[in-house]
């Protein structure tokens, strides 16, 4: 039988608490829409917490001076369950009617269609007015609700002057290293020495910090662990049962021995995090670590375990923790997203909508809510 841990009890009151605050529905207004640029006449569609709805007609009213033949294209998890309708005679307006089939309701949170215009001129992008929505749920009440809507900066475009030349900034082109890979300079399985404090200092150049002066007892191969985080789980989730199915993710936590607080936050360059270490193998002394994707904040020994508090870099999607110990780093990713706002301007124009996008926006609808995961005001 599985021994009851303090760790297991806090775990089983979080996810309680929750999916308590998912699933209150005593406000009507529980399904939150969402429409966001993906580009200067591209859009997305994106609904949290349908279950229960029954009928949905979405206005949208755009400036026609910029936008025009609307296009929507919608999804699997609104194709399953549902018959659509899109009326854009009228310039200026469209209007998405959804109807469930039969005794069926929507289930479910994630990106439910995309919305494209074709663009009035090259040297602007388009912009929507105003978007709102007439829900009805299966008990037969019925309500209106407005829909936040982002627009792409209303500012003239500038392209490059080679249309065939790709453009891609250095904040895209960091992220295109491969997740999980081990810092440059940790020796791999091939490698025949542990790092050394010439390699710690150059480390720390490339803003990766040593939190404890790596020992130089041993001269055995190192081997890199890296453990499932968060997202990982969250990207072989099925698409209807997204928002739930993080929450649990969150609610178990990251590994045994490190837990994260708060348990989920934004890279706004202003939110701090909490690592606590409680190692199952006495490290004799403060673990050495490794920070990546954040600023080294303080590091000291609490109530039996060692507390690392990080700052992760504005924008950030990787941060992440990685624990030395008998010849092995293990890589711990933290459960840290960047503000909505800044993903959507610095996502490809014109990319089709990933799994990552939707655990951007639901983490920032998480944070954002004032959820029990929130940092405390």
């Amino acid at each position: 039988m599985k021994q009851l841990t303090p760790r297991y009890f806090f775990h089983a009151i979080l996810l309680a608490g929750l999916l308590i605050f998912v699933f209150d529905r005593s406000n009507a207004c529980a399904v939150n829409i969402s429409i966001d640029a993906t580009g200067p006449s591209g859009f997305s569609i994106f609904a949290i917490q349908m279950d229960g709805i029954k009928s949905m007609q979405i206005q949208i009213d755009y400036d026609a001076s910029t936008l025009q033949n609307p296009k929507v294209s919608p999804t699997g998890i609104l194709l399953s369950r549902s018959t659509i309708q899109a009326n854009s005679a009228s310039l200026g307006a469209l209007q998405i009617n959804v109807q469930t089939n039969g005794a069926e309701s929507l289930l479910g949170s994630g990106f439910i269609a995309t919305l494209d215009f074709n663009l009035v001129g090259e040297d602007w992008p388009g912009k929507i007015i105003e978007a709102k929505a007439l829900v009805t749920e299966e008990d037969g009440k019925t309500f209106l609700m407005p829909i936040a809507v982002t627009n792409p900066p209303q500012q003239k475009i500038i392209r490059p002057e080679n249309e065939d030349e790709e453009v891609v900034s250095a904040a895209a082109a960091e992220e295109q290293i491969p997740s999980g890979s081990a810092p440059d300079k940790i020796p791999s399985e091939s490698a025949a020495a542990p790092p050394t404090p010439d390699i710690q200092a150059e480390a720390s150049s490339v803003k990766e910090i040593w939190a404890a002066p790596v020992s130089e007892t041993s001269a055995a191969v190192w081997s890199v662990e890296v453990e499932k985080g968060v997202l990982d789980g969250f990207t072989a989730l099925p698409e209807s049962r997204l928002l739930e199915g993080l929450l649990q993710l969150i609610a178990k936590g990251i590994g045994n021995d490190i837990a994260q607080e708060p348990p989920l936050a934004l890279s706004d360059g202003a939110t701090p995090v909490r690592v606590i270490l409680r190692p199952s193998i006495d490290t004799k002394g403060p673990p050495t670590l490794i920070i990546k994707g954040a600023n080294y904040i303080s590091f000291e020994h609490q109530d039996a375990a060692w507390i690392l508090e990080i700052l992760p870099h504005a924008g950030k999607q990787d941060v992440r923790v990685s624990v030395l110990h008998n010849n092995v780093v293990r890589e711990y990713p933290l459960t840290v997203a960047p503000p909505f706002e800044t993903h959507m301007a610095n996502r490809s124009e014109g990319a089709p909508w990933s799994r990552f996008d939707s655990f951007v926006k639901l983490v920032n609808y998480l944070v954002r809510s004032g959820s029990p995961l929130s940092p405390s005001p």
